[in-house]
């Protein structure tokens, strides 16, 4: 939530989402183990949800577009998914056309999200087949 509140990019935007508050002891302290286990450089943000699914159980899949979170997940079995898998889940359930998604993942391209250019939403379907 935090990245939310204070950056600029994403101000004004809300999310409906469920926010687990977690002590900052806690989470200091998952910080140093998981450095410890060679990933260092992980944000606060990654490594909240990383703490929410594999210390506290309140989840069971990671939403990022960071590799080091997503190396960090592959390592430890957590399934994790990005902006591009979540858009093409919206024209799998019809919350959007896939032309619409495709312009979407184009418009966060160019405000600088971390995105392969080839990507496309059309490749990200394939996982729901």
């Amino acid at each position: 939530m935090n990245e939310f509140r204070d950056c600029r990019r994403f101000s004004g935007i809300e999310i409906g989402l469920p926010v687990v508050q977690i002590a900052v002891e806690d989470l200091q302290l998952f910080a140093d183990s998981v450095r410890s286990l060679g990933f260092k450089g992980l944000g606060k943000g990654e490594l909240s949800c990383i703490f929410t699914v594999s210390i506290e159980n309140l989840a069971d899949t990671i939403l990022t577009d960071d590799n080091l979170a997503r190396k960090y997940c592959k390592e430890y079995k957590i399934e994790f998914h990005g902006s591009v898998y979540i858009l093409a889940l919206g024209v799998r359930k019809q919350v959007h056309s896939l032309n619409e998604a495709e312009k979407l993942l184009s418009v966060m391209k160019r405000s600088g999200f971390w995105l392969k250019d080839r990507i496309t939403v059309q490749d990200a379907l394939r996982f729901f087949e």
